[in-house]
């Protein structure tokens, strides 16, 4: 077996730890592993979660060489987005979520990006998006139904609907 096949097994085991709970087990899994793409970008993209809560210098850093490799990656400007997001920094996560959303635009992005606009007061432009967003995923999905109590919430600001 090659080390990058060996590698791209470690990352399915993280993948299996995880779902069975095993949180540091799998962060071992994924230090251990160096996998090949685009498999690197999951395995970089799924220590970075784990390591989101209480590891957050580590985290940048590997949504950093996550940003560096694929610059342009729809699902690593939305990962970090969101946590920048999540952490306050919302000209940073307006900017990586808007690079994921030209990228290939998700319902994720586009609530993220929909609150950052309301929450500058810019109503309209957060509805759009928003609007997009719903759109985007099918009926009952999460991201569907966080847009559209987000649209109702913005369009009360603007006169209703």
């Amino acid at each position: 077996m090659s080390d990058h096949k060996a590698d791209n097994l470690a990352l399915l085991r993280a993948v299996v730890l995880l779902s069975e709970g095993k949180r540091s087990e799998a962060l071992a899994e994924l230090a251990a592993c160096n996998p090949d793409p685009p498999l690197d970008v999951a395995a970089w993209l799924m220590q970075a979660s784990l390591l989101g809560r209480t590891e957050v210098e580590k985290c940048w850093a590997l949504y950093s060489r996550a940003l560096k490799e694929y610059p342009q990656h729809p699902v690593v400007n939305l990962r970090a987005g969101v946590f920048a997001y999540e952490r306050g920094d919302m000209e940073r996560a307006k900017n990586l979520l808007e690079r994921s959303w030209l990228s290939g635009p998700n319902a994720e992005a586009g609530v993220y990006l929909g609150r950052l606009h309301a929450a500058r007061g810019d109503y309209e432009r957060a509805c759009t998006l928003l609007a997009q967003a719903a759109c985007l995923e099918r009926e009952g999905g999460h991201w569907r139904e966080a847009a559209l109590r987000e649209i109702l919430e913005c369009s009360s600001r603007i006169g209703g609907l």
